[in-house]
């Protein structure tokens, strides 16, 4: 098994909600099967600090996936690589989130 990127944006009164939100969507998306690389694959997330609106969100996810190689190694700490770990996330805005990290695929 491998394991695939994601990043999916989202909304919802909080971060809470929104991440169910994604998750639902991914659920409907495809159905009750495992190891999609999405993100209903993850059991959580977690906050990056990062200032609200798109371009520095966008500007910090390509940060700190430049760690992220090809061959699957990732020179930064960052547990969203792990494909079993919780995944990424940012607000973008009110009610507006970006989630992102490596999933089971």
């Amino acid at each position: 098994m491998g394991a695939d990127y994601f990043q999916v944006e989202a909304t919802g009164r909080d971060a809470f909600v929104a991440f169910n939100n994604a998750v639902a969507d991914a659920t409907e998306y495809f159905g009750t099967q495992n190891y999609t690389g999405s993100i209903k694959e993850k059991p959580g997330f977690y906050m990056v600090p990062c200032d609200e609106g798109i371009e520095a969100a966008m500007k910090k996810i390509d940060e700190l996936t430049m760690k992220y190689d090809n061959t699957g190694n990732y020179s930064g700490n960052l547990e969203c690589f792990e494909k079993w770990s919780r995944c990424a996330c940012i607000k973008i805005g009110k009610g507006r989130y970006i989630f992102f990290g490596m999933a089971s695929s």
